[in-house]
């Protein structure tokens, strides 16, 4: 039989009222109060846009600790990585568009006591804008493997991950089996490979191996990978065919022009499937990449894999929207 009244914790006795809050045992005559208080001093808040103006408005902890004459530095770091680990494992509500999703993933290598660890970034992109959502990233020990990716990528929820539809990557090992594997549409980065092709920064094509033919073979690869469906593209595609077998052009670009005419199919997906506004880059990744990396070259911070991804999933949350450079096309 449940029992419908209340007893006491000490003796599994009988509870009688002992003033407004209190109660009593009625075998020892022990006393409690129903709401008790915390013990200690009252917590001290700090304001909500203390991050913003140290992640995003770029003030340093010790430009902020002036203003408050009345805490050290050291403290002022105290509360402020507090406030940064709270935030950033606090539950998050992420709010997308019906309708199909494209998923956009890239890697962030860092090494702590010389062993490689990589921040694997997900965005998620709807087709029908032209701007993209970043998830909390995942932090991971090792190189970037297909294994890790599958990792990551299962850390985002299910409702979310079952509208995805296409995915835009680096011609990564293994990201090919992915998009197989979850038989999504893949689209690789046109940057990467264009500034394989091109050869060194800063230098005259002229003065590379194969000089007189890096500036056919610009146009070429840049008919190949925005013409449209016709007789230009057609005919790129054959002149770079010839090419893969060209001696003037060094054996790493002849490589490069092998891949290009093999995987031509996944570097113009953004053109096959124009209804479901791929981006051709992944530029909107490493823009937010770039921006972890400047935040924490400019704090010192990241000492360690834990800091790091408290940083880096502050940083994501505080910006989450990115602009990417192609959206959805109504025909």
């Amino acid at each position: 039989m449940v029992s419908q009244h209340a007893k006491s914790r000490c003796c599994l006795a009988r509870v009688r009222r002992f003033g407004g809050k209190r109660r009593q045992c009625v075998s020892c005559r022990r006393t409690w109060t129903i709401r008790p208080r915390r013990r200690g001093r009252h917590r001290k808040r700090f304001a909500s846009d203390l991050m913003v103006k140290v992640l995003r408005q770029g003030f340093s902890l010790s430009q902020l600790a002036r203003r408050q004459p009345h805490r050290t530095l050291s403290t002022f770091r105290h509360h402020f990585r507090r406030l940064l680990r709270s935030y950033a494992s606090s539950p998050r509500q992420i709010d997308l568009p019906d309708g199909p999703l494209i998923l956009l993933l890239d890697g962030l290598w860092f090494r702590f006591k010389g062993r490689p660890w990589v921040l694997y970034q997900v965005a998620l992109k709807p087709c029908r804008s032209a701007t993209a959502l970043f998830l909390d990233p995942t932090l991971l020990p090792g190189k970037e493997t297909y294994v890790h990716w599958e990792e990551a990528i299962g850390k985002i929820p299910r409702d979310l991950c079952q509208r995805i539809v296409g995915i835009t990557v680096d011609n990564l090992h293994g990201m090919r089996l992915l998009a197989r594997h979850h038989n999504w549409v893949l689209q690789l980065c046109q940057f990467h490979l264009t500034m394989k092709l091109y050869g060194r920064r800063g230098m005259s094509p002229r003065a590379l191996r194969g000089g007189q033919l890096r500036y056919q073979l610009k146009e070429l690869v840049r008919n190949v990978l925005t013409a449209a469906p016709g007789a230009n593209f057609d005919a790129a595609k054959t002149r770079l065919t010839e090419l893969k077998s060209e001696q003037a052009l060094s054996p790493r670009i002849r490589g490069l022009i092998r891949e290009l005419c093999r995987n031509s199919d996944h570097y113009r997906a953004h053109i096959q499937h124009s209804h479901m506004g791929f981006p051709s880059t992944t530029n909107a990744v490493e823009s937010m990449g770039a921006r972890i990396r400047r935040c924490l070259h400019r704090h010192k911070a990241a000492s360690s894999p834990e800091a790091l991804k408290v940083w880096a999933t502050a940083i994501t949350r505080l910006s989450p929207v990115i602009v990417c450079n192609e959206g959805y096309q109504q025909n």
